[in-house]
């Protein structure tokens, strides 16, 4: 922190130097966190396998995701949305949301939040 103000860490991260983590059918990279941007994003790579649903959820901030590959359909506030490839959508806090793999083979997507 400088004068109340947060300073930003400038750094470059490969992606698939990362590790991987499953996490309620999501294969997660954690390319940049809080703790190493000097912010409060988190920014992660993700992949959702053929046909794997993600349940219900929400988070307490808002996120934005680009799907990088593949077709998902996103239900968000119960509202069904088709993403494809090179499309983004955005949930606002709180926003009950879930995804189902639509592709024959994985849909990856970056997902960048608030912590």
């Amino acid at each position: 922190m400088r004068n109340g103000t947060q300073t930003l860490m400038n750094s470059v991260v490969h992606a698939a130097e990362q590790p991987t983590y499953a996490v309620v059918g999501t294969l997660l990279q954690f390319v940049s966190t809080p703790e190493r941007n000097g912010g409060n994003l988190s920014v992660m790579r993700g992949g959702i396998p053929p046909r794997t649903i993600i349940p219900l959820h929400s988070h307490a901030s808002p996120e934005v995701f680009y799907v990088l590959e593949g077709v998902m359909e996103v239900f968000q506030q119960d509202e069904p949305v088709l993403s494809i490839e090179n499309t983004q959508l955005i949930h606002s806090r709180n926003a009950r949301n879930s995804q189902i793999s639509m592709s024959a083979k994985s849909a990856y997507k970056s997902r960048t939040n608030k912590s």
